[in-house]
């Protein structure tokens, strides 16, 4: 059924309706006109046979035998039937179609069906085939009184072939309105579905000319009004997508342009880590991906750490799945700061951006070369400038007062540009030993390293009487860092908050707890606090807070860059809180990784 066209189905499915509105009510309606005739025909015998049998009994000489078969000769011809008279036992006495001097030869009709019928009713009736004739015939029977003769029966038997002409007429008639019918029936529902499938195929035709993307082809004329919702779904449809496929298509354009105009080279993955598309950087980055479509990205950038870190991104091997970084050297000693964007939800897809940051090294190189050669530099003048003011110093004990207050301006100024060289050689060893260098790490109590830091500036504590409250936790916490750092980053933050506490009611609060797999280190003063806006850069080497610039706390805006460097290479975080629940003060808070 599925397999059959539109048209067939159509054409079956009508027909299948006319035969049930025409065949059943015609086989019904034929028959009651069969039952009709038949009854017609019964009646018009019965009426014969009566008029018979009064013709028969009011003759007004008794019967012989010679005179019966007459008078049934003279009725025969005159009314068409053939007229049959038994005696009460059966017996033939006369027959108007057999010969006097033969009746006695023919069987005895006692047990013929009209004849036993009529020996219990009025009348007796029987419709079958007659040997003597050769056709079907209508038998019927009623007794008689015949004067001369007694009680007995006559029978009268009509041809029943009329009636089954006019039947077979009628069931010609019917089939033949019937076929007839049917075959107009058929023509008219092939006309009616080769007009639908002609509709139907140009719909079908207009669906696939936007399958193969002509979006411009429109059907005008509708077949029919049950075809105008359709048509102007379909031309709806195909503007939508034409409009679609411009945007997408000019979009497409303009990415491309952009993807081109781009100094980084851009690969895209797909899930099997197969390469779709790169763009012209790639091409200069890498030559070897030319003709590389639909491989694997490693034989084209032959780097096992980037084909490894894509194939994690791909099958979600990664902690997260956002951009993952990594640096790269090529072969050509050219470094690169690769991005892996993970996209698509149903299928994985990836894409790698490659930015060279070859000359960006170079000039880091350079800056850090400089900072560490011309603090090496410096610090030698330096340390002689000082030594020979602390000697002047005490040679001119006892002479010219402006000459000793001109002397230790010059040491307060040589101590602030050692202590600058101190924190730039420092940073510049934190710098050196986050490109790959090791650092040497132990685990440390930091109560100890608390107190030695406090230690270092208890001169400035007294001088400024500031009170120092210690919040510690019952345990003592021990991390895993290089103790030189830790003091440092204690030292560097107690000093900022020593720094910029109030004289004489300066308080400062030093917090330590015991957060599970870390520790949290907090110090807290009741200082002038942090612009919001300034908090993001305060750990940005050389910066200060504006306001500060024009104080007089003196600073390198070094001390919280050397802080963060430490935290950060030891696998914590620092970040600062200002202004406080209860006052303007700042809050520095860092955590380390317990062992």
């Amino acid at each position: 059924m599925q397999n059959l066209s539109f048209r067939a189905k159509m054409l079956l499915a009508f027909v299948v309706i006319l035969i049930c509105a025409l065949i059943v009510p015609s086989l019904i309606y034929r028959h009651k006109m069969v039952a009709t005739i038949r009854d017609d025909a019964l009646t018009t015998a019965k009426a014969q046979l009566n008029t018979v049998a009064w013709l028969l009994a009011s003759h007004d000489r008794p019967y012989t035998e010679h005179a019966l078969d007459q008078r049934l000769a003279t009725l025969k011809k005159h009314l068409g039937v053939r007229i049959t008279v038994v005696d009460i036992n059966g017996n033939v006495v006369a027959d108007s179609d057999v010969p006097l001097d033969q009746v006695h030869h023919l069987d005895n009709h006692a047990s013929r069906p009209e004849i036993a019928q009529a020996q219990v009713q009025p009348m007796g009736v029987s419709v079958r085939f007659s040997a003597t004739q050769e056709r079907d015939l209508i038998y019927i029977a009623r007794q008689l009184t015949l004067p001369g003769m007694g009680s007995g029966m006559v029978r009268i038997a009509l041809p029943y072939s009329h009636v089954q002409e006019i039947l077979d007429h009628m069931t010609r008639s019917f089939w033949g309105l019937l076929a007839l019918t049917l075959g107009i029936f058929a023509l008219l529902t092939t006309l009616l579905a080769n007009q639908m499938t002609r509709s139907i195929n140009n719909l079908v035709s207009m669906a696939i000319s936007i399958g193969e993307g002509k979006y411009s082809n429109r059907i005008r004329i509708a077949p029919g009004k049950e075809f105008a919702p359709l048509l102007k779904a379909i031309n709806h449809m195909a503007q939508k997508i034409q409009t679609n496929i411009e945007t997408i298509t000019s979009q497409k354009m303009e990415l491309e342009a952009i993807l081109n105009g781009m100094k980084e080279g851009v690969v895209a993955l797909d899930s099997a880590g197969n390469i779709l598309e790169w763009n012209r950087s790639m091409e200069t980055i890498f030559p070897h991906i030319l003709g590389k479509k639909g491989h694997r990205l490693i034989e084209a950038i032959r780097i096992p750490e980037l084909e490894t870190t894509c194939q994690s991104v791909l099958h979600n091997k990664v902690s997260s799945p956002q951009t993952v970084s990594l640096q790269l050297t090529t072969h050509d000693n050219r470094s690169y700061d690769v991005n892996i964007v993970p996209t698509g939800k149903e299928e994985p897809k990836v894409i790698v951006v490659f930015h060279d940051i070859t000359e960006i090294n170079r000039l880091e190189m350079i800056r850090k070369d400089f900072v560490a050669n011309v603090s090496h530099e410096l610090r030698t003048p330096l340390t002689s400038i000082k030594g020979y003011t602390e000697t002047l110093m005490d040679l001119q004990k006892d002479q010219d007062e402006n000459a000793t207050r001109f002397l230790r301006i010059i040491l307060k100024h040589t101590d602030a540009m050692a202590g600058i060289l101190n924190d730039l050689l420092n940073l510049a060893r934190l710098e050196s030993s986050s490109d790959g260098n090791e650092i040497s790490v132990q685990p440390v109590q930091v109560k100890p390293a608390m107190a030695m830091a406090q230690k270092s500036l208890a001169h400035l504590v007294e001088s400024k009487k500031i009170h120092i409250k210690e919040d510690l936790s019952p345990g003592d916490c021990t991390v895993l860092v290089n103790p030189a750092h830790l003091e440092q980053v204690f030292k560097n933050l107690l000093e900022n908050a020593v720094k910029y506490a109030p004289e004489m009611t300066g308080s400062i609060c030093i917090r330590i707890r015991d957060c599970g797999d870390e520790c949290l280190f907090e110090i807290e003063d009741n200082g002038p606090g942090i612009p919001l806006k300034e908090q993001d850069r305060i750990f940005e080497r050389f910066y200060r807070v504006e306001k500060d610039r024009n104080s007089k706390i003196a600073g390198t805006g070094l001390g919280l860059a050397i802080c963060k460097h430490i935290v950060q290479q030891h696998g914590g975080r620092i970040w600062v809180t200002s202004p406080l629940e209860t006052s303007s003060g700042s809050r520095f808070s860092f955590t380390l990784k317990k062992v």
